[in-house]
Parts: C-alpha cells; sequence; structure tokens
C-alpha cells in the first residue's frame, strides 16, 4: 500500500515539474518505475515527500560534489549536463541508496520552507490596498515567516513589466502584471515587524542557508541570486522570527503589538490540514472582534479551497480579510511571483 502511495504521489508530481524542472520531472519518472527506491521513499516519514526528499538530496549535493549526480545540477556544476545526456534518473536512485541515513535524517528533521522572495511582488498590491483603509502606524506579523527574508518587503525593488517600478535597497522582485492596475504605492509606517514560524531558520547559521538554496529548484538561477542577496540583507537587518505554531501561539505574539496589525503570509496554510486552516481562521476571527486586525494571504485555491477537499487545481489567490469570515478575493499569482493578476479596483 505504501509503496502504490509513494507511486501516486511522484507520479502527480510530475505535471507540477512540467516548465520548473527537467530534472526534477526525470527523478519522478525513476521513482515510479524503480521499486527499491520507492520503498526507501515510503519508509520517509515527512509531509510533502517530493520536496522534502529533492532538497535534502540537493542539500548534500551543496555541501558534498563529489557524486556524479552533482554534474547535473546548475547550483553546483560550473557547466551542468542536461537531463537528458546520460542517466540521472540511475545516479539518483544510487545516491539515495547510498544516502540512505543522511537523507532520513534531514526528511525528518527540515521542513518545507522555501522563503520565495518575489512573492512579495504579490503582497506589495494588496499591503497598497490596505494601507488606504489604515491611519497611523501598523504592526506587522508574518505566518511561516522561514528566515523571515518576507518581513523585509519593504527593503526590495519593484518591477512590474510595462506597469511601474519601486527602487530600494535590496534584490529586484520582477513580476508581469498580466491583469488589472495593481495599486503598488504603501503608505503605511511600519512600527514593529515579527515573523512566527513552527521552526524558524536563521540566516547567520550555514545549514540554514544551504537548506534554504537546497529548496529553490537547481535550474532556477535567477530564484538562487535573488536568495543569496535576500538573506545578505536579513543577515544585516536580523528580523525578529518568533518560534511557534500558526494557530495556538498567534495570539500571544499578536498580544504583544500595538494596533492596527496586518497578519500576513504566501504559501504556508496550504501546509495544515483542512480543519487547521479552520482553526487559524476561527482563531483571526476571534481576534478581529476586539482589536484592529487585518489579513493577507497568499494561499493555492483561495482559503474556502484550503478547507475543502483541494482537488481541483487552482492557482495562488490573494485575499484580505477584514472583519470575521469576510473574505475578499484580490487576485492571483504565479506561485513563485512571475505574474500578477489583479482583479479588484
Amino acid at each position: 500500500m505504501e509503496d502504490e502511495t509513494v507511486e501516486a504521489e511522484f507520479d502527480r508530481f510530475i505535471s507540477w515539474c512540467q516548465g520548473k524542472s527537467e530534472l526534477y520531472r526525470t527523478y519522478c519518472e525513476r521513482i515510479v518505475e524503480d521499486q527499491e527506491l520507492r520503498k526507501f521513499i515510503g519508509e520517509i516519514d515527512a509531509s510533502n515527500r517530493p520536496y522534502t526528499l529533492f532538497a535534502a538530496v540537493h542539500f548534500l549535493l551543496l555541501e558534498d560534489d563529489s557524486h556524479g549526480l552533482s554534474d547535473y545540477y546548475p547550483s553546483v556544476s560550473g557547466d551542468p549536463r542536461q537531463p537528458g545526456e546520460g542517466d540521472p534518473g540511475e545516479l539518483f536512485s544510487d545516491f539515495c541508496l547510498q544516502n540512505r541515513d543522511r537523507i532520513r535524517e534531514l526528511t525528518e528533521s527540515r521542513k518545507v520552507q522555501t522563503n520565495e522572495i518575489r512573492r512579495c511582488a504579490a503582497l506589495l498590491p494588496g499591503f497598497a490596498y490596505l494601507s488606504r483603509k489604515i491611519e497611523g502606524s501598523v504592526s506587522m506579523v508574518e505566518v511561516g515567516a522561514s528566515a523571515g527574508l518576507n518581513l523585509s518587503w519593504d527593503s526590495y525593488s519593484y518591477r512590474y513589466h510595462g506597469y511601474r517600478e519601486i527602487e530600494g535597497e535590496g534584490p529586484v522582485m520582477e513580476c508581469k502584471v498580466r491583469e488589472g492596475s495593481p495599486p503598488i504605492d504603501v503608505n503605511l509606517e511600519v512600527k514593529e515587524k515579527v515573523g512566527i514560524d513552527i521552526n524558524p531558520l536563521d540566516v547567520s547559521e550555514e545549514e540554514d542557508r544551504r537548506w534554504l538554496k537546497a529548496l529553490t529548484w537547481p535550474e532556477h538561477r535567477e530564484r538562487r541570486e535573488r536568495l543569496e542577496k535576500a538573506m545578505n540583507l536579513a543577515h544585516e537587518q536580523s528580523p525578529e522570527i518568533v518560534e511557534g505554531d500558526a494557530v495556538e501561539d498567534l495570539e500571544r505574539v499578536v498580544s504583544q503589538l500595538d494596533d492596527p496589525v496586518i497578519i500576513y503570509g504566501t504559501q504556508v496554510l496550504w501546509a495544515l490540514e483542512p480543519d487547521r486552516v479552520q482553526d487559524f481562521l476561527e482563531t483571526v476571527g476571534e481576534l478581529q472582534e476586539d482589536r484592529e486586525i487585518y489579513c493577507l494571504f497568499g494561499e493555492r485555491g483561495g482559503l474556502e479551497w484550503l478547507m475543502g477537499d483541494r482537488s481541483s487545481d487552482e492557482e495562488v489567490w490573494l485575499e484580505v480579510f477584514e472583519h470575521p469570515g469576510e473574505l475578499q478575493k484580490l487576485g492571483e499569482y504565479d506561485v513563485h511571483g512571475e505574474w500578477l493578476k489583479w482583479q479588484i479596483q
């Protein structure tokens, strides 16, 4: 039964790799065909197994590039081979089976905490939208902050192709506006920013930096370059990140901040079970009854979809909720922030 689960899991992931990573698509095809490899993967106790497994392998290759598999990684090799050359699937299988213990250790101790900073290009219009409704200084809480790179959203530069630009000190977030006219002038005085994460990462720690790099798919050079610059900026700014659960500890974190408060996050609640997403919304709703709390979240299919069976294939929705139970869709964006559709005036 577990073997069939692994096969189905990675067979589904093949479609997700299309156009994003030919190397990872090749790995998925190998896993579907390789019973011994599937048996090992079935022993891994980790959520989001494809992401976690591929990141663990990438992490180990960044640490030691002596195995032939490293030749296929642009993030590791100066002159990488193409997935169509040789047999990277065979090398992947060999590497995994040789490094069972290290891979098992990493997949059980690490989480999928992709700190994709280009998602800030979707958050920025959301903050601009909320800034029209908020007076005075504001406190901000990022849920699922990882290493806190998206807490530095107001330090980055933004280029909305064919639309507008904003200059900042940090790396450039390039985004195509496919629809609408998103507001990007954020008239907010940010008094305090804090992140909350079940397992905060520290960019001053080499292994945490390597894990963030490993979560970035190996062919994505521009993402790696932005990540490196953002980590360096975060090292200088030292964002505050509190260890805690998005549901259980949110009230404690918010209680230490002055109103108004913006709670935000990108692609974090999908990691929760549907009933826990419901618990999160109820927690926020209770806070909103007595305080001036605004929420801005980017989640695949929207929050209602996350509380359902999640069976359909949906884009990432950008939503706000200013009052208990009232969700409003602002638009959609690419999972890595490459494009944005703004759907509200």
